[in-house]
């Protein structure tokens, strides 16, 4: 439990939390963007490019300041885990499956992001 409060902890989960993510924004840039999304142009895939980019860049920023015990990179870890647990992960399982893939998919964002989620809370409290 000790480690699981800890910097190397939180910093280790969330990077898991952070791979699920990747692992999801791969299966939904090959297989969801050009059959759902292929109506709204060619210019759609650069949005979602760059959206996935700049989420993963904050992601990643919020990672380098956890490590430090930065207060502000444990908020937005904070942030972006319920964000992958909830909105990426449980909402995704309650609409989106149509394969049994998606389960471990969307299963893994969840599982990942509420791990992530608790451990950041436990860090936040610890250094308070």
């Amino acid at each position: 439990m000790k480690w699981f409060r800890s910097s190397n902890g939180v910093v280790l989960l969330s990077f898991l939390a952070l791979l699920s993510l990747l692992f999801r924004s791969y299966t939904d840039t090959a297989y969801i963007l050009p059959g759902d999304y292929s109506g709204f142009g060619p210019n759609f895939g650069i949005l979602w490019f760059f959206g996935y980019t700049v989420i993963l860049g904050g992601w990643i920023w919020a990672l380098v300041a956890a490590g430090k015990d930065s207060q502000g990179g444990l908020i937005t870890l904070l942030v972006y885990s319920i964000v992958v647990a909830l909105g990426f992960g449980a909402a995704s399982l309650l609409v989106f499956v149509n394969y049994p893939v998606e389960i471990l998919i969307y299963g893994s964002n969840f599982l990942f992001g509420s791990i992530a989620f608790v451990s950041v809370l436990f860090r936040l409290r610890a250094i308070r």
